[in-house]
């Protein structure tokens, strides 16, 4: 699991990180630009809603998925579906990842949020 920094400079750093290792792995243009988008939303709610200073960013990928981690590192601070109205310009990131991805949840203690992705293209 990389490590990042809590700087929201970095969201776009990262996914260009994790497009360029969509690519070499093989990964298909519609996979892969969901992937890229869910890190970018994960990653965010990370350093916007988490507490460390470090974040750890794990995309792995094979034949039938590509997985995403996400730890903000942060035990206790359970993610949160906002109520949102059309009018808001957040509050959309979960249901983005809901809807993008195969499986998705929470693990350790609300810190860690995964999601797997449907690969096309296989490495």
């Amino acid at each position: 699991m990389a490590v990042v920094t809590r700087d929201t400079r970095l969201v776009g750093e990262q996914r260009h990180l994790v497009a360029e290792r969509l690519a070499r792995w093989g990964v298909g243009s519609g996979s892969s630009a969901d992937a890229v988008l869910i890190v970018s939303e994960l990653l965010s709610n990370a350093m916007l809603y988490g507490q460390s200073n470090e974040i750890g960013v794990s995309v792995s990928s094979s034949p039938r998925e590509t997985r995403i981690e996400v730890d903000d590192r942060t035990p206790g601070t359970w993610p949160a579906r906002a109520c949102t109205t059309d009018e808001d310009e957040n509050g959309r990131g979960l249901l983005l990842v809901k809807a993008l991805s195969d499986a998705w949840g929470i693990g350790r203690n609300g810190a860690l949020v995964w999601c797997t992705v449907a690969t096309d293209g296989a490495p």
